[in-house]
């Protein structure tokens, strides 16, 4: 059995949404969680368990096993969830800003994820990878937070006081066409080959 990386120790669930539990076995998998257990035969080797929608709370555990296989995930919190997709703007670092650094503060319950992408640079300029799991929100780690990530997240955490959990997933130089669904970006794509046809000029015939 093998699940999605973003499923570790310290992970944020979205509140009043279905909760879905998902990842890899080719054998029958159960799953419990906070006293709902659902049990699912996997298709292709992929298996999907869907529990109920839950209010906000926590701390709480997520219990998934397959025949001899089990894996418990701890300090599960259920509140807001945000998907923080983009190009080098997302992946600007709060380090990278004018902030004092100084000013950042400790939050248990403003954590983030980050998903695996392609480092073009040298050096620690990317520190969180998918397999860290979930980061929660630490002086010595703030700097290396996605920006716009951290602001949006500490903003939400001051408003409503929940858990509040940031999935980012971001590509400095990619093409906006990749961030965007498929027919937003067939649409985008027509309009610009109209505007090219529009602008285009030919060379004089000699």
């Amino acid at each position: 059995m093998k699940l999605n990386p973003i499923f570790k120790n310290g992970m944020v669930f979205a509140a009043n949404r279905k909760i879905r539990v998902f990842g890899e076995s080719e054998k029958p998998v159960k799953a419990t969680f906070l006293g709902e257990t659902k049990t699912c035969v996997p298709e292709n080797g992929k298996f999907l368990i869907e529990f109920s929608e839950k209010s906000y709370g926590g701390p709480y555990t997520l219990a998934i096993e397959s025949e001899n296989e089990k894996t418990v995930i701890t300090d599960i919190f259920v509140g807001l969830v945000l998907l923080m997709c983009g190009q080098s703007n997302m992946m600007f670092k709060v380090k990278e800003g004018t902030d004092e650094l100084e000013d950042c503060k400790n939050d248990d319950l403003l954590r983030m994820h980050v998903c695996d992408h392609v480092i073009f640079f040298d050096g620690e300029l990317e520190r969180f990878r998918s397999s860290d799991g979930w980061i929660k929100c630490e002086k010595e780690n703030i700097g290396d937070w996605s920006s716009i990530a951290y602001q949006v997240g500490c903003n939400l955490r001051k408003k409503y006081g929940v858990a509040v959990g940031v999935v980012c997933a971001y590509q400095g130089a990619s093409v906006i066409e990749s961030w965007l669904p498929d027919y937003a970006a067939d649409k985008r794509l027509k309009n610009v080959k109209k505007d090219i046809k529009k602008r285009a000029v030919f060379p004089a015939r000699f």
